[in-house]
């Protein structure tokens, strides 16, 4: 099971291909004179150009780690999964995940009234 499933099953992350059904889609654009943009927006018929678009595709993907996050379906093109930065931010955005729901479950049971079991390195 690849990082990607395993954060899907885990964080009930969904991504889509219709993106009528997103919440928020991430895609490539071109511009007039051949240059390429990259969007994740909420709204694809009128993105907002000052939050939308961005010029490299690694602002893109620190993108795509916030919409994680914050549970949306994800309407993304099968070959930007593929990409090199699409499965850095995977990771990366799982590895934040994980932390925090351990952190969570660490601050339940001290609430609990359990006790962090001290060793010779803590």
């Amino acid at each position: 099971m690849t990082t990607l499933e395993k954060f899907q099953e885990v964080a009930n992350i969904n991504f889509i291909q219709t993106p009528s059904h997103a919440d928020v889609e991430l895609g490539e654009l071109q511009t007039a004179d051949g240059y390429e943009l990259y969007m994740a927006t909420a709204d694809d018929r009128s993105p907002d150009f000052s939050y939308d678009i961005y010029y490299y595709d690694s602002q893109w993907f620190e993108k795509l780690s916030d919409v994680i996050i914050e549970g949306n379906r994800i309407q993304i093109d099968e070959y930007m999964m593929d990409e090199y930065g699409f499965k850095d931010a995977i990771d990366t955005t799982y590895e934040e995940f994980y932390n925090d729901k351990l952190k969570d479950i660490e601050d339940e049971l001290i609430e609990k009234g359990y006790e962090r079991e001290r060793t010779e390195n803590s």
